[in-house]
């Protein structure tokens, strides 16, 4: 017969009585991808979100210059996602405690949030330049923009 600790490497035996089960380290690696997962995924959307079939090319221009020249001013024009919980929908560090299956007052929650906001910048910023991009090759060019060129 098999004591419960010979199993080790498996699973954590748990001897501090915390719940915990597949090794407490594992789990928190989870949880931070599933964090990065989740703040990917919101990044994205909310890159989605910036812009309409109206926007004009030169605002497209106008940006990605901002953009590609470090403005600060450009991170005033647009909201990043983030966990504030400002809008109604928005998402805060409770709504993704819940997603993730963990307690608002686990002591891991805050990186798994700083994970979430990191992941959720990156990709909103790569997505909200691609879109850009893509418009800006597909925009004709005004007279007043071909002279620049």
């Amino acid at each position: 017969m098999k004591r419960p600790d010979e199993d080790e490497d498996k699973f954590d035996h748990d001897p501090l009585g915390t719940g915990w089960t597949g090794g407490t380290n594992m789990h928190t690696q989870e949880l931070i991808q599933q964090a990065q997962e989740l703040g990917k995924l919101a990044g994205e959307n909310a890159a989605a979100y910036v812009f309409d079939g109206n926007t004009a090319p030169e605002t497209y221009i106008r940006i990605l210059r901002m953009y590609d020249d470090g403005d600060p001013a450009l991170y005033d024009m647009i909201r990043e996602p983030d966990l504030s919980g400002e809008y109604a929908d928005d998402p805060t560090p409770a709504s993704l405690a819940k997603e993730l299956g963990i307690d608002e007052d686990d002591e891991r929650l805050n990186d798994m949030c700083t994970a979430w906001v990191e992941e959720a910048h990156t990709s909103f910023w790569e997505e909200l330049i691609r879109t850009i991009r893509d418009q800006v090759e597909l925009a004709p060019l005004t007279p007043q923009e071909d002279h620049k060129t």
